[in-house]
């Protein structure tokens, strides 16, 4: 397993062994340009995973949202879509790479966004790290619940209200 015992999942058939193995990546490495950018600031890492950087306007839209939060540094893993972010790198308060060494970076974060990744949920946890989940699609949406029902951080529908008729 590598989803943390919490209270309200179901049990495991009496059957099945139970083996924590945390969660299932390997250690990065923070290089010393990256760090030089966060050390002894307050930083917020946004990261959607691997398919769903690819919308960079909820990237855009965190990031222009975190802003508004005075001496505070965005780091955005940003896949494919670096470009598209170009014009917020411009600001010194933000970073914006194709993909950033999560776990390497999360000890000197102080908080993060995610989509709901089981990876993410489990490596924030592991750091005592806050989350926001913003999920989008499938078990996304448990795990972000999951954030908030554990106490680790908040989860934000992204589901736009539908009118009514």
């Amino acid at each position: 397993m590598n989803y943390p015992e919490l209270p309200w999942l179901p049990p495991l058939p009496e059957h099945q062994r139970q083996i924590f193995l945390g969660h299932c990546t390997t250690a990065d490495t923070l290089d010393e340009v990256l760090l030089d950018r966060v050390r002894e600031r307050r930083v917020l890492l946004v990261a959607l995973g691997n398919f769903l950087s690819a919308r960079h306007d909820v990237l855009r839209e965190v990031v222009e949202g975190a802003l508004r939060i005075p001496d505070l540094t965005v780091v955005v893993a940003a896949g494919g879509r670096v470009a598209e972010l170009a014009d917020l790198a411009e600001d010194p308060r933000v970073v914006v790479e194709s993909d950033v060494p999560q776990r390497a970076l999360l000890p000197h974060v102080t908080a993060m966004v995610y989509h709901g990744g089981n990876n993410s949920f489990t490596e924030c946890l592991a750091a005592g790290m806050p989350a926001l989940g913003l999920p989008f699609s499938s078990d996304q949406f448990h795990i972000a619940h999951d954030t908030e029902r554990s106490g680790a951080g908040l989860c934000l529908d992204l589901t736009p209200p539908h009118p009514r008729t």
